[in-house]
């Protein structure tokens, strides 16, 4: 399942979670750290993919995200085409 995971701070990911523990925690596999949205109408229009003018960076191990840092997720679709 793919998810876009706002987080505190300014964080964006968007990755495959592989699993979700007991205690809220994710483990995203083919991570993105997006740094631009690049869309006119919100973080929504992210959700079949990155626009042309998203910004982002793939990160090349596995990422854990705690759920005290996590402020609210986007299931999604269209990152991993």
């Amino acid at each position: 399942m793919e998810k876009i995971i706002v987080m505190t701070n300014g964080w964006v990911i968007v990755g495959r979670v592989n699993d979700h523990r007991d205690n809220g925690m994710l483990i995203l596999h083919e991570a993105k750290h997006v740094c631009r949205w690049g869309t006119t109408e919100g973080i929504g229009q992210l959700c079949n993919g990155p626009m042309a003018d998203t910004v982002y960076f793939h990160i090349k191990r596995e990422v854990i995200v705690y759920p005290e840092n996590i402020l609210y997720t986007v299931e999604c679709e269209g990152w991993f085409r």
